[in-house]
């Protein structure tokens, strides 16, 4: 679905809030649906997968049509979290930089999920990033996945980064090299990125196989040609994965055909889910 960035200021009401009380007296940004019940929903609906040891990193869509999928991949890190760095397309290509972040907390149905902001002032400091919260008012492939963050780890902080796909590689080397510098050893990465769009299911089905093993075999130069909404950002996955020897496992392949029974290629996006553990091997 297309929105413009105006239209999505006036559905999320700014995506902010004068926050009053015990909490803090602050502005916060709003996760995308404040109905605690649809996100209740997406746990009970999700598959009953048992979490894993040694999961570093996840694959979650932002379309919500399957939030069920984004609940089982949240299920399967079994320790849970300080920090999670949430990664996400900048969808409308606004702000100044390629890689921007934003140090304000965020409220979603289930309490307040503060950011981290020593980490953020580290990596604004490295010249890898820029604050600049505005566009994260209306940017939901992270206002989408905050509610499964302060769900699955009620005690974590979170670190937002969206990234436009003009960034090239060596920026995005340079972001990764300062995040493996930066972020507590009990962190989590989660990558929010659709895949496939606008295609029949067939054709769709045939892009994400490829996809899904260049992630198996960590084929970053695959990625970054990936048919997907963030190429640089699966990209990042490989190379994120060569840095801290991770594997990725795949969780499921679906899309809204299959989910809706339309197989209209102007109404299709896919979904691939998985999660990272570390090599068992070595």
């Amino acid at each position: 679905m297309k929105l413009t960035p105006l239209l999505l200021l006036v559905t999320f009401g700014l995506g902010i809030y004068l926050g009053f009380g015990s909490e803090s007296d602050q502005i916060r940004h709003q996760s995308f649906f404040s109905t605690k019940e649809f996100f209740d929903e997406a746990y009970s609906a999700a598959d009953a997968t048992p979490s894993k040891e040694g999961v570093k990193m996840i694959l979650v869509n932002h379309h919500l049509l399957a939030k069920d999928l984004i609940a089982e991949a949240f299920n399967t890190v079994s320790n849970p979290p300080k920090t999670v760095v949430l990664i996400s397309p900048n969808h409308f290509g606004v702000g100044q930089f390629h890689a921007l972040t934003s140090e304000v907390n965020w409220d979603t149905p289930y309490g307040v999920l503060r950011a981290n902001q020593g980490v953020i002032h580290l990596l604004e400091k490295s010249g890898s990033v820029q604050v600049d919260p505005i566009p994260f008012n209306y940017e939901h492939g992270v206002s989408g996945i905050v509610p499964f963050v302060k769900h699955s780890f009620p005690r974590a902080n979170v670190v937002p980064i969206i990234i436009k796909e003009k960034m090239k590689p060596d920026e995005a080397e340079k972001l990764l090299s300062v995040l493996s510098e930066v972020i507590p050893d009990n962190s989590l990465i989660v990558w929010s990125v659709d895949m496939s769009h606008y295609m029949d299911e067939a054709t769709s089905l045939a892009k994400d196989n490829i996809t899904i093993a260049a992630l198996e075999n960590n084929d970053a130069d695959e990625l970054l040609n990936a048919e997907v909404d963030s190429p640089i950002g699966l990209y990042m996955t490989a190379r994120w994965a060569e840095i801290m020897n991770l594997n990725f496992n795949l969780l499921a392949r679906s899309s809204a055909a299959i989910i809706t029974g339309n197989d209209e290629a102007s109404d299709n996006t896919s979904y691939i889910t998985g999660y990272w553990s570390v090599n068992s091997d070595d």
